[in-house]
């Protein structure tokens, strides 16, 4: 049972749990197989306002907001997962190469999921939700290596430590929004992947520099997230 002591984040907490219960009836999930993404979107747009409200108000109920957290982030997350499974499946067969419909489709998919786990991914969860989450974003990463091919947010991945990060993630979804949907942009990855193994090898053990680059690139995630 999760409760607040104030009576306004209580009913919040009670609409936000109210909305994951709907969406996560038994009778819903094989149409999370082909919308889950959808769903989980939907989801967040409908309890982000609530979530963030709880968040700054919650006071001394740190614990109390990490139940809740789990509960939403396990739900958004177990969305996704539904709809990632067939794409993983598909992706190791041989011909899915070949069928462009299902590439982009594929990538669109990719795009909105990448997003949605960066946001989850931020949220200060327990461990064994943390273990789930983690489980999603490997999945995640697996296909966008097979739709997309090799690629790595190398100088990213260094100073994070962990190429499935909240900041990862949104640098992953920036790429894949913006960035390769323009010349410019795809020369720039293109650039980028070609320069930063380098550029790694360099600043890798690097304290100062690895502290530089993450603050620049803490406020590069917050532009995006704000335009998000």
């Amino acid at each position: 049972m999760i409760e607040f002591k104030n009576q306004t984040i209580n009913l919040k907490a009670k609409n936000i749990l109210s909305i994951i219960e709907k969406v996560t009836q038994p009778n819903n999930y094989e149409s999370l197989f082909q919308n889950g993404i959808n769903v989980a979107e939907k989801l967040l747009d409908d309890c982000v306002n609530d979530l963030n409200y709880i968040t700054k108000h919650k006071g001394n109920e740190k614990e109390t907001l990490i139940q809740l957290n789990d509960e939403f982030a396990l739900a958004v997350s177990g969305c996704i997962k539904f709809s990632l499974s067939p794409l993983l499946t598909r992706v190791h067969a041989i011909d899915y190469r070949n069928n462009k419909q299902f590439i982009g489709d594929a990538k669109l998919k990719i795009v909105k999921a990448t997003k949605l786990m960066a946001i989850v991914t931020s949220l200060e969860v327990s461990d064994n939700a943390r273990v789930m989450i983690q489980n999603v974003t490997q999945i995640l990463s697996q296909i966008e290596g097979k739709v997309q091919g090799p690629s790595g947010c190398y100088i990213a991945t260094c100073v994070y430590d962990d190429y499935n990060s909240s900041q990862v993630l949104f640098l992953r979804y920036f790429r894949d929004k913006y960035l390769l949907k323009s010349n410019i942009g795809s020369l720039f990855v293109k650039a980028y992947y070609q320069l930063s193994p380098i550029l790694v090898k360099l600043f890798r053990n690097s304290c100062m520099a690895k502290t530089i680059i993450r603050r620049i690139l803490n406020i590069l995630i917050k532009l995006i997230q704000q335009n998000n």
